[in-house]
């Protein structure tokens, strides 16, 4: 059987297998529909000999070929034929991009790929997850936030799931991170999901920061599967 269609959420990493998988389900499907359709001339031939017997070949042959027709070329318009991997890169003003890239990179074990005072990248393992950029440079493309404008971050979290989240959790204290909420269960009565713990910080601009376990990792009962 071949695999599920991969989506643009999907955890696999390698473009290049993103595109194979896509690419044998495209074959597997236009190979689906010229099968029926000769069926349907299959069917169309039988028709001409205008037989009760052959009637009914041909009404049970056509339906066929109209489910996978459809179904083939609804294939044609799923992006999701058409994309790779996809990958948030969210990016926030900072009034230090050094100093925040310190904190983040403490707080989460991230390190810099960039550097210096106006913008800066901080990755895991090779992949951006956070950009940082000063608020009085413009570069190319313009101011991107007021800095008179507070509080920053007005309705947004920025949220972040790790692995090692008892050790992010001495890490913060070590950093002496203002803490909105303090370590808690996800949902308080350890009743379904995602039952994992979860730590709301203030980073050194106000900017709300979540950092959570994975699904499951908590006290509750609730697993990743067990819906």
């Amino acid at each position: 059987m071949l695999p599920q269609k991969i989506s643009a959420l999907s955890p696999v990493r390698d473009t290049f297998t993103v595109r194979l998988v896509n690419s044998l389900r495209t074959l597997h499907k236009l190979l689906d529909f010229f099968t029926s359709l000769s069926q349907l001339f299959l069917g169309l031939s039988a028709l001409r000999k205008k037989t009760p017997q052959n009637l009914l070949k041909f009404l049970t042959l056509s339906p066929r070929f109209v489910h996978f027709s459809l179904a083939d070329f609804e294939l044609f318009n799923e992006p999701e034929y058409l994309s790779t991997v996809m990958r948030p890169q969210p990016l926030i003003c900072v009034s230090d991009v050094e100093a925040s890239s310190r904190w983040y990179q403490q707080l989460l074990g991230l390190q810099s790929n960039h550097g210096g005072k106006v913008y800066e990248q901080l990755v895991h393992q090779g992949e951006i997850i956070l950009q940082l950029h000063a608020f009085d440079s413009d570069h190319s493309h313009g101011p991107i936030g007021d800095p008179a404008s507070k509080p920053y971050g007005n309705g947004l979290l920025l949220w972040f799931e790790v692995e090692d989240f008892d050790a992010m959790l001495a890490r913060s204290q070590a950093l002496g991170a203002e803490v909105i909420l303090p370590k808690h269960q996800n949902p308080p009565d350890g009743n379904g999901g995602p039952n994992h713990w979860e730590l709301w910080l203030r980073d050194p601009d106000g900017y709300k920061v979540v950092v959570a376990s994975p699904y499951g990792t908590a006290d509750g009962n609730w697993k990743p599967g067990n819906e």
